[in-house]
């Protein structure tokens, strides 16, 4: 298990350097609904892949009525976060109907590990109520962390992303 997170938001828009000790917490806030995201976090030094920014129309993907989260592009099953500088650590708050995979490369592309939620989702049989998909916190810590992906079978939402 991974010590206490010592966490800052941090805008793409405000920030250009942070230390390695500290985990930086993304801001999707910025982003705008249905914006692809790829560069926007250049000048944190990592940039992510078949990704779009939005707020879920879906009530079974429960978040704040105002926040916006990263969802894989139609194309893709899966959401890719690049470091432009190695990190050592990655915090990943997911949720979604089925087990989702974060899994960790160096910069040979050597999986270094890998972590995932619960195998799915279960559903109960009262038809009637919507179940929210519950949210997980996915976490891995390993030198020189150079890309991660986070992967599903089925639709998910990136709710929160840290890094350091």
């Amino acid at each position: 298990m991974l010590p206490p997170l010592k966490s800052q938001i941090m805008s793409a828009r405000d920030v250009s350097f942070v230390a390695h000790q500290t985990l930086v917490q993304l801001d999707f806030a910025k982003l705008t609904q249905f914006e692809r995201v790829n560069e926007q976090y250049r000048n944190l030094g990592l940039s992510i892949e078949d990704a779009i920014a939005l707020q879920p129309s879906n009530p079974a993907f429960a978040c704040a009525a105002d926040s916006l989260v990263l969802m894989p592009t139609a194309s893709k099953p899966h959401i890719t976060v690049s470091f432009h500088q190695m990190v050592q650590r990655i915090r990943a708050v997911v949720s979604g109907a089925r087990q989702i995979r974060l899994t960790v490369f160096d910069r040979h592309s050597n999986v270094l590990l890998q972590q995932h939620t619960d195998q799915a989702h279960s559903h109960h049989p009262d038809a009637g109520a919507i179940e929210l998909f519950p949210q997980h916190s996915l976490e891995a810590a390993a030198a020189g962390i150079a890309r991660v992906v986070v992967a599903s079978d089925a639709p998910f939402l990136l709710n929160q992303l840290f890094c350091g």
